[in-house]
């Protein structure tokens, strides 16, 4: 049985399915991918880039100065979907015998730390206030996310681009 052109609810116009099969279209479309792959990817790099240096984490990671410090207090911050968030406030003692206090920059519940215990710190020896706790690979996280999502959504683009440049 032939379906009857006059019985289409469309008035005889093309599909979209129909339309999407056409070469040029495709080929737009996949430029189109493209192109949102390597933007969307490259701001994810710089977005990530910009966090870690905003907040000075790329001078304590990589030219760090250490010291021993203890928690001493969970001063509570703020709150997130109903839950009162504890930032760490942490003494240690700098270079130069100054006694340095510092509160942790990130909130967390339950708390990240337990009073009286000991933590690593990075910290800037002329400005021991500007000091961050070292958490091991966590961090690297505030780079590493947005990092890898912008690297594969490159990759992806550049695989786009490539096979379109394959002949068939």
């Amino acid at each position: 049985m032939n379906p009857d052109p006059d019985d289409n609810p469309l008035g005889g116009a093309v599909t979209l399915n129909s339309r999407l099969r056409e070469p040029a279209l495709a080929a737009a479309i996949n430029l189109a991918m493209v192109v949102i792959s390597l933007v969307v990817g490259a701001a994810f790099i710089v977005v990530g880039g910009w966090y870690v240096h905003r907040f000075h984490m790329d001078e304590f990671i990589f030219g760090r100065t250490t010291a021993q410090g203890r928690v001493i207090e969970n001063h509570p911050s703020g709150e997130v979907s109903g839950k009162t968030t504890y930032m760490a406030i942490v003494y240690f003692k700098a270079q130069d015998d100054r006694d340095v206090t510092i509160d942790d920059w990130l909130g967390m519940n339950p708390p990240s730390f337990r009073v009286g215990q000991s933590v690593t710190l990075f910290y800037d020896p002329d400005d021991p206030q500007h000091a961050m706790i070292d958490r091991g690979w966590k961090n690297y996280l505030p780079l590493g996310i947005p990092g890898g999502m912008g690297f594969l959504m490159i990759l992806g683009g550049i695989q786009r681009l490539r096979a379109r440049a394959l002949p068939r």
